[in-house]
């Protein structure tokens, strides 16, 4: 598991499928390099077209290259698909996209398309008509608004562009049904003329385009995302979780999956009706993941321990003192799976996670109701205690069960040198991840090979601050 929590989220766009890329690097590729063969010859043609150029890179998806190679008329040899602006006397240009075939066993222009965006968003392929080859797919971004797309089909010796009518803020090309065919999924957040909402296209053979065949509302109060992933759900339903930003540095997970019975869209967690949501609304931190590795992404929420009724329904029980004096309130992450047949979330997982320090704590189960924790004023530690509720309910934090403490190496060798009070779990090149377990933790405290098997490192790709 602790692998998986590392590299999960050092890849949360796994949408569009691949091939290969042509191998140019970025900064040479700012200003041309003398290529050899096949790629001599492609750059050749790119000049003919522009004259004087800069290159333009897609800022998201698997393809980052200016110059990307992949067979889009299924003659079984790569084209090449380049983005480029033309360097004018005013600066001003539109971005041009222009696709390039080897004819009779030379490299040609075979079509070339402007766009007024400021940048290419992404590059994505797909058969998304089950022709046999793929489709280009081109995100356009202009900052401010929301990005808009180009669908474009090489057949017949043509390419064919088709401007979609909808707007996004973010896509997946998957096949959601289980037709064999991937549709395009596609979600934004408010815009002043449009509400939040998602929608799948499919393409449709009458009108030779794709179409919009369903539709759901999203959260109003989202304005932007942190995570945004497609994957599977339990018993085959296939969907995408968005873990969007709310004001007040606030997360909330909505999840929009294709329902096979009832033939649309459908999104659980979020109702124009306030009296029918399910809300995974959380202070920001830990995106969605599949935190158990059995191919299934949880969602992760913010719960108290036991006896924080009066408090904050999300931070933990005070531990006297040192939580009111602590840098940041606590919380316990919930990892949770969404059961779409019997439309309800199931708890798998409870972890504590540290997004300043990195690391993830997996709490044993029969921690969870009686068990508090504080960060300790002033000092990289985190404590947990018990919790001891007494015959006239006043809770109260009891003895301590485990210390987590963070060090430097410098401090980490003085440590050692005066109290060793700290035993080492996991070391980096600059930090050491340690833990204290007193004799005194009574009947819930663990041995310390237990707490080395459930503590681990997260990545700071896999946190929102």
């Amino acid at each position: 598991m602790r692998t998986k929590l590392i590299c999960a989220l050092l890849a949360l766009c796994l949408f569009c499928s691949g091939c290969s890329v042509m191998d140019l690097d970025t900064q040479n590729l700012m200003s041309p390099p003398k290529a050899t063969g096949d790629k001599a010859d492609i750059q050749r043609v790119i000049e003919e077209s522009a004259g004087s150029y800069t290159f333009k890179y897609p800022q998201k998806g698997d393809y980052r290259s200016a110059v990307i190679m992949h067979d889009i008329n299924g003659d079984g040899t790569d084209e090449a698909v380049a983005f480029y602006k033309s360097n004018k006397p005013d600066g001003v240009s539109d971005i041009t996209v222009i696709f390039i075939d080897q004819i009779s066993g030379e490299w040609q222009r075979i079509a070339a398309f402007q766009n007024s965006a400021a940048e290419v968003e992404r590059v994505c392929f797909s058969d998304l008509n089950g022709d046999g080859w793929d489709s280009v797919l081109i995100g356009w971004s202009n900052y401010s608004s929301a990005n808009q797309a180009t669908v474009f089909r090489y057949e017949n010796g043509e390419v064919k562009p088709s401007d979609l009518e909808y707007s996004y803020t973010d896509l997946a090309l998957e096949d959601f049904d289980r037709d064999g065919t991937d549709e395009l999924f596609m979600s934004s957040v408010n815009t002043a003329d449009k509400s939040a909402a998602a929608r799948l296209l499919k393409y449709s053979e009458a009108s030779d385009s794709l179409v919009n065949v369903s539709e759901v509302e999203m959260n109003q109060e989202v304005t932007q995302y942190a995570s945004f992933q497609a994957g599977e759900l339990e018993n085959g339903y296939r969907g995408v979780y968005i873990d969007g930003v709310k004001s007040g540095n606030q997360m909330t997970t909505e999840l929009v999956y294709w329902d096979p019975e009832e033939q649309k869209l459908q999104a659980p967690f979020y109702s124009s009706d306030s009296s029918n949501k399910i809300s995974l609304t959380r202070p920001a931190g830990v995106t969605c993941m599949d935190i158990n590795e059995d191919g299934v992404i949880e969602i992760p929420a913010a719960r108290p321990f036991e006896g924080n009724a009066a408090a904050s329904n999300t931070v933990m029980p005070a531990m006297d003192e040192r939580a009111a004096s602590s840098a940041a309130p606590a919380y316990i992450t919930q990892w949770q799976q969404y059961f779409p047949q019997e439309k309800e979330l199931v708890s798998i997982q409870n972890m504590y996670v540290n997004t300043e320090e990195g690391y993830y704590f997996l709490m044993p189960s029969s921690w969870l109701e009686t068990v508090t924790g504080a960060l300790e004023a002033g000092e990289r530690q985190f404590i947990f205690s018990e919790w001891v509720v007494n015959d006239e309910g006043v809770g109260a934090s009891g003895a301590v069960i485990l210390k987590i403490g963070v060090f430097t190496k410098a401090n980490w060798d003085a440590h050692i040198t005066a109290t060793r009070e700290f035993t080492s779990v996991l070391e980096t090149e600059d930090t050491v991840y340690a833990v204290s377990i007193p004799e005194s933790g009574g009947d819930k405290a663990i041995s310390y090979q237990d707490a080395a098997k459930r503590f681990g490192l997260i990545e700071s790709d896999n946190l929102t601050n």
